[in-house]
């Protein structure tokens, strides 16, 4: 009777364990170890990595806009909303009943002061180069993960990441010291 009543006892204690939840600590102690040198170094670089895909994909959202923007004669004129309204004087200089090609314009600055689109004047005949920049950013993208999904099976994940990361950082370098917007 008593090994019957200890028996259940156990059978009772088994199943509690069972029902309760185990913490994601515990969990993850017993089947992947202890946070150790070899996981900081692959968080450290799979951040790296991730760093440098975020600017290079969703900057241009950022950078992209175009601000509000007429035609002016000179650099010292200012932004006038009313001249932005007349969609005539957006693209083109009205000079009495002449109207001639726009050269120079100048931008609102009350969103921002400084835009890639003012310092770059991608405005008017110029505007596709924006639609132009993001083609040419995804079809890199689509080349990319080809290449660098078969290099992943044929070398591993860690170096293509690693090496694509890299690769997009240094683009990233040498395109902020760029003079034009291609």
């Amino acid at each position: 009777m008593q090994e019957t009543d200890r028996e259940m006892e156990d059978t009772k204690l088994l199943f509690e364990e069972i029902k309760k939840p185990k913490e994601l600590d515990v969990i993850l102690s017993e089947s992947v170890g202890k946070f150790g040198l070899f996981q900081a170094w692959l968080l450290l670089l799979l951040f790296f990595c991730q760093a440098t895909y975020a600017p290079a994909i969703y900057g241009s959202v950022f950078t992209d806009y175009t601000p509000k923007h007429h035609c002016v004669q000179d650099g010292l004129e200012r932004f006038n909303l009313t001249k932005w309204e007349d969609e005539e004087q957006r693209c083109s200089l009205k000079m009495e009943e002449n109207q001639t090609e726009c050269k120079r314009w100048t931008f609102d600055k009350t969103v921002f002061s400084d835009t890639v689109s003012a310092d770059f004047e991608i405005v008017c005949d110029k505007a596709f180069l924006k639609t132009l920049s993001g083609t040419l950013r995804m079809s890199g993208l689509l080349i990319g993960s080809f290449a660098f999904g078969w290099m992943s099976d044929a070398v591993g994940r860690v170096p293509s990441l690693t090496l694509a990361g890299v690769i997009l950082f240094i683009s990233q370098v040498f395109a902020g010291f760029s003079t034009n917007y291609l």
